[in-house]
């Protein structure tokens, strides 16, 4: 889901982390992101993003180390 997922400016991202769009490889999710991460945020070593259908994280945003963040499969 690469062409589904938006960076911020200056943003760091740990080792060891997973960021997902969409359900499966090869659908069309749309015309805009749907995991989008903002300018100037630091995602811990570890940690995953998972977007089915939209997450958006705001600037300047910090997470710790093995953080779990989607808006699916978990209530």
């Amino acid at each position: 889901g690469e062409p589904w997922i938006e960076l911020g400016a200056h943003t760091l991202l740990g080792a060891d982390i997973t960021l997902s769009a969409g359900f499966v490889p090869g659908l069309d999710l749309g015309p805009r992101p749907l995991l989008r991460i903002g300018d100037g945020c630091a995602i811990g070593r570890g940690s995953h993003v998972v977007a089915h259908a939209s997450i958006e994280v705001g600037d300047f945003v910090y997470t710790g180390p093995h953080v779990y963040i989607t808006d699916q499969n978990h209530s």
